[in-house]
């Protein structure tokens, strides 16, 4: 039997062609497990990212339980001084005015008199132990601007010390006492006015739960939530989605465009904070899947620097091949013979586009924009983000 040349080239190549194939069917798995092994790092990150940002609110949260907690000993004028080396500073200065608190002293009382510059100049707790209770252990030889045994409240309420305190200033024999108990009247009523006002801490939990209820509600419009039957909890089905993101900012714009809406308050505040998460979440969606396509592209043109048949172009097009596979799965780029328009996506066609992909829009000035289908609206970039 003769041998055939061209058969024998004609089988080699065909086996090549296999093993080539095969390569890059095994490089293109190792992306995706590259890719998966990516996602998981991304994920933690966002978790250790949401951890410290819980633990740094924690931490605010703690300060503010113990400004108000000094706020019960201290005044307003006062809050500075105690404040002022922190933590270790408050709860010192709280713990010297529970040691008083037997004796119907108040911190402020003490920081106003002469003599005493810092919560350090009060009596110890040593000191304090030798004395008897509800009868004013300070007298002339220990702070020169309080008056010989001055009348002390022993009532439990904030009305009746106002009152008490009121009453001996108007018939107060000197003006020195006169000064002394005026000075506790104001104090007290400073205290009335303070205790009919929510705290900070609780104007921002308000705020929280406010938010959170709307978020809830528009969950709920979308069979997104899970309640519990017997603790009634709520459990939202999505999270960190698009999807998610956009039900959010419809329940934002809802708060804000209800007309007892006061702008610069707690809830204004809180707002705004949740705003910048759901921007960063479409911005980042957006950035990545602009820069593959943009890297698809980049792909494409480099192809033409290669040889036909090269080692290299074939790395070339295995890497086009991966850069059109994630590509497709987050971008769909203008048609130019026939543009997706602005106009189009107003007037409804967004809904009949794949979600959670960014789609390139044809805009009435020429330029482009971007639109994604959350599946629970549209998402428009180049526009407002809750528009």
């Amino acid at each position: 039997m003769a041998f055939s040349l061209l058969s024998f080239l004609g089988g080699a190549a065909g086996a090549g062609s296999q093993i080539l194939d095969e390569r890059r069917e095994q490089k293109r798995r190792d992306d995706e497990t590259a890719e998966q092994q990516q996602w998981v790092i991304a994920t933690e990150t966002r978790k250790e990212n949401r951890q410290k940002r819980k633990e740094k609110r924690d931490r605010e949260s703690e300060l503010e339980e113990l400004l108000e907690q000094a706020s019960l000993y201290y005044d307003s004028n006062h809050m500075p001084l105690i404040s002022s080396r922190g933590k270790s500073g408050l709860v010192a200065a709280i713990d010297h005015a529970k040691a008083m608190a037997p004796f119907n002293i108040r911190g402020s009382e003490l920081l106003n008199l002469n003599g005493v510059n810092t919560t350090e100049d009060f009596p110890t707790k040593d000191e304090l132990s030798q004395l008897p209770k509800k009868d004013s252990p300070f007298t002339t030889n220990m702070f020169s601007s309080t008056p010989t045994e001055p009348e002390r409240y022993t009532g439990g309420t904030l009305p009746g010390r106002l009152e008490f305190f009121t009453d001996l200033a108007r018939t107060a024999k000197t003006q020195k006492k006169k000064d002394y108990y005026n000075n506790l009247a104001v104090q007290a009523q400073k205290e009335i006015d303070i205790s009919k006002e929510p705290t900070p801490t609780q104007k921002t939990n308000t705020a929280r739960k406010l938010i959170e209820s709307f978020i809830d509600d528009q969950f709920t419009n979308d069979g997104l939530i899970e309640v519990d039957p017997t603790t009634q909890y709520k459990r939202r089905t999505e999270s960190n989605t698009l999807r998610a993101t956009k039900l959010m900012t419809k329940a934002y714009r809802t708060i804000r465009n209800d007309p007892s809406f006061v702008a610069d308050g707690s809830l204004d505040y809180q707002l705004k904070l949740k705003e910048a998460e759901a921007v960063a979440v479409v911005e980042g969606f957006s950035s990545k899947a602009i820069a593959n396509y943009n890297n698809l592209l980049q792909a494409e043109q480099n192809l033409q620097n290669f040889t036909s048949g090269s080692d290299e172009y074939t790395k070339q097009q295995d890497e086009i091949e991966n850069l059109k596979f994630n590509v497709n799965k987050t971008f769909i780029p203008l048609d130019p013979l026939k543009p997706l328009t602005l106009k189009q996506v107003t007037d409804g066609v967004w809904n009949t586009l794949d979600e959670n992909k960014l789609v390139e829009v044809l805009k009435p000035d020429g330029t482009t924009g971007y639109v994604i289908n959350t599946g629970s609206g549209p998402i428009k970039l180049g526009l407002k983000l809750n528009e």
